[in-house]
């Protein structure tokens, strides 16, 4: 309900119409205010306590798993994507930024762009649907650092493990472009041909 029509505050949404017209929801006041004589000290209590992590599961290391607390998700969504759609020949690999405005060590100063600082990714997509990431504080993938390939060359190579078919067009802004990249990729199994601007 929440998503549907938001708030401030989801606590607004505890309170009756008649108490709050605008934020007050009926239906969850009639079903909270039965169970409970103090809803929004409740609602503290479950924000409080609940747990999205198994506390068995030990911590990894954050140089080799930095994101590991959404890294189910980030895999789901690498799995998921490119299931529901169907790549054309042209496609694009360049950086995505979701904007972040907490304090977190992962999180980049970004001063280049009007979007603010955030965590940042490599995304390949097309036209418009984002189809692979890559998160920047991930390591990159030690298979083609040894091809000589800087990080940021080999997070996009990653990127092109996902392709179904081979000789996509792929393009690229100026910060991607470089000769042994572009022969690279035309050696990967997918044999991808690179041009930037």
């Amino acid at each position: 309900i929440h998503g549907l029509v938001p708030t401030a505050r989801v606590e607004y949404k505890l309170r009756s119409t008649r108490n709050d017209r605008i934020a007050g929801n009926d239906f969850i006041y009639r079903a909270i205010s039965r169970s409970f004589s103090n809803p929004q000290k409740r609602h503290k209590h479950f924000k409080a306590f609940l747990a999205c992590q198994d506390p068995r599961i030990d911590v990894p290391s954050r140089r080799d798993f930095p994101n590991w607390k959404v890294r189910p998700l980030l895999k789901w969504i690498n799995w998921r994507c490119p299931q529901a759609w169907m790549l054309a020949r042209q496609i694009a690999v360049d950086e995505m930024t979701m904007r972040f405005k907490g304090v977190h060590q992962d999180k980049r100063r970004i001063t280049y762009k009007k979007e603010g600082d955030g965590f940042q990714a490599d995304a390949l997509c097309d036209d418009g649907y984002c189809y692979q990431v890559y998160m920047r504080n991930d390591p990159a993938p030690k298979k083609y650092l040894n091809w000589k390939l800087s990080p940021l060359h080999a997070r996009t190579m990653a990127l092109f493990d996902s392709l179904k078919d081979e000789h996509h067009h792929v393009g690229m802004d100026n910060l991607y472009n470089s000769v042994l990249f572009c022969k690279a990729a035309f050696l990967h199994s997918k044999r991808v041909l690179c041009h930037g601007v």
